[in-house]
């Protein structure tokens, strides 16, 4: 049975590669540029681009409203004066007194410079400013 089918395979093959090679190049290499695309694309812009192809005009306005509401713009709320993380945010509270960061330390040598927690008091002391 194997070989009887051996031949209508090859024909195929045959027929395939005819196909890819003299006929349909152009597709076949904007299929590849287009799959290439869509793996580096992050999540945000593949649903907008999945908004994009099934309403253009909704899709122009997302757009346009996504860039009015982003998180940076906003002022960050921040009450308790706490220091701002890697991230450009508020450290959480509990963080904050964990540390001593809620602890001011002056220093009169330094010409009354302010340290905030003990963790930076201590370290100071190596630095050239303080000799």
């Amino acid at each position: 049975q194997d070989e009887s089918e051996a031949p209508v395979v090859l024909v195929l093959e045959a027929k395939i590669l005819f196909l890819l090679d003299r006929v349909l190049p152009d597709h076949l290499k904007a299929t590849k540029v287009n799959a290439e695309k869509k793996l580096t694309l992050s999540y945000t812009e593949l649903e907008a681009e999945r908004i994009a192809e099934l309403d253009p005009v909704t899709a122009a306005g997302e757009a346009f409203n996504e860039e009015e509401d982003s998180d940076e713009e906003k002022p960050i709320y921040n009450p308790k004066d706490v220091p701002l993380g890697w991230d450009g945010k508020p450290i959480p509270y509990w963080q904050y007194k964990l540390h001593g960061l809620n602890h001011e330390f002056k220093c009169e040598v330094c010409g009354n410079a302010t340290y905030r927690g003990p963790r930076a008091y201590e370290r100071h002391f190596a630095e050239a400013r303080h000799a």
